[in-house]
């Protein structure tokens, strides 16, 4: 089986290293909100996270381009703990 790939340079950065980048800041924004407490309005809520995720898109294109290449073949999996103690697990 051949699989071609454009002939253009690759980040080495893989689409895991951003949803953690992704992920940090939905844990950032939930910190926020739990120490100004906010939490208990799910609506206000659904409002910061969906403004951290519009924030979040440009971090895909800035660190690691439109053009980097899904490679599900590979297997990439992982398992982070943030800072804060969030786990992350990624296939």
């Amino acid at each position: 089986m051949k699989i071609s790939t454009p002939a253009y340079t690759h980040s080495s950065l893989t689409y895991h290293d951003i949803v953690k980048c992704e992920f940090d800041l939905y844990e950032e924004t939930l910190c926020l909100l739990s120490e100004n407490d906010m939490l208990g309005d799910p609506i206000e809520v659904l409002k910061y996270l969906t403004a951290a995720k519009c924030g979040a898109f440009h971090i895909g294109v800035l660190k690691i381009g439109l053009k980097q290449p899904l490679n599900p073949i590979l297997g990439e999996t992982g398992m982070w703990v943030t800072e804060r103690g969030g786990q992350l697990w990624t296939e």
